[in-house]
Formats: structure tokens, C-alpha cells, sequence
């Protein structure tokens, strides 16, 4: 009896991992997940991650900056990371990692011989 009353709580507590770990995917549709970053001319930032539709993603990342959203991003899964120049330019960084979209993003903005700052980053969970 014992052994299987172990064995239960052993299948139990495994299930209810499963369904942690499901549940921020569990928005998305069809496997995709939506992601994104936004900035603002106030310094102000916004994310979202693993949203089920593109227009979902962009309002929710919208908010973080409100009224003085300059730039928004959309992408699905994966990381996503946006820098911007002295001049206001908004430069996103796609990766497999927030570091890797980070670098890509400020590579992308010093490209143009522009002083950069990293102001937004997120991944999918």
C-alpha cells in the first residue's frame, strides 16, 4: 500500500507540474506566441510576453509607455530586445536568448554610428 500511495503522489505531483508549466503558454494559439517591446520619447517601456494574438502582444506593451509610445515591435517567440539612439530611433534585436537580442539590438543601433542605449528586453517562457 505504501509503495502505491507514493507512486500516486509521485504521478500527482508530475501532472500539476505539467500544468504550471502550460498555463502562461496555454494563451497562445496554435503554438504561437506573441512577444513584444515598446519604448517611449519619456524614457518609459512596455513588454509583453506569450500573447495569443499580435495585437494583444502590441496594446499590452503599448501600456508601459502610454500616450508617448514612439515604437512597438511585434514578434513571435523567442527573445526580443529594442535600443535607441540619442535621436530617438528605435532598433529591435531578435535571439534565442535576452542577451543574444540585447547584442543584436545594439549592434543593429551603433551600426549607424549612433550612441545607444539598451531600454527594453523579453522572451518567451
Amino acid at each position: 500500500m505504501h509503495t502505491r500511495h507514493v507512486a500516486q503522489l509521485i504521478f500527482a505531483s508530475f501532472a500539476s507540474t505539467l500544468i504550471f508549466a502550460a498555463g502562461p503558454a496555454a494563451a497562445c494559439k496554435y503554438g504561437t506566441c506573441w512577444n513584444a517591446v515598446a519604448v517611449g520619447s519619456d524614457g518609459a517601456a512596455g513588454y509583453a510576453a506569450d500573447q495569443a494574438t499580435a495585437p494583444r502582444a502590441h496594446k499590452r506593451a503599448a501600456r508601459g509607455c502610454g500616450a508617448k509610445c514612439t515604437a512597438v515591435e511585434v514578434f513571435d517567440g523567442g527573445c526580443g530586445a529594442l535600443a535607441t539612439s540619442r535621436s530617438g530611433t528605435a532598433h529591435l534585436g531578435l535571439g534565442p536568448s535576452r542577451n543574444k537580442a540585447r547584442t543584436n539590438a545594439m549592434e543593429e543601433c551603433s551600426s549607424l554610428g549612433a550612441f545607444c542605449t539598451f531600454r527594453v528586453g523579453i522572451c518567451s517562457r
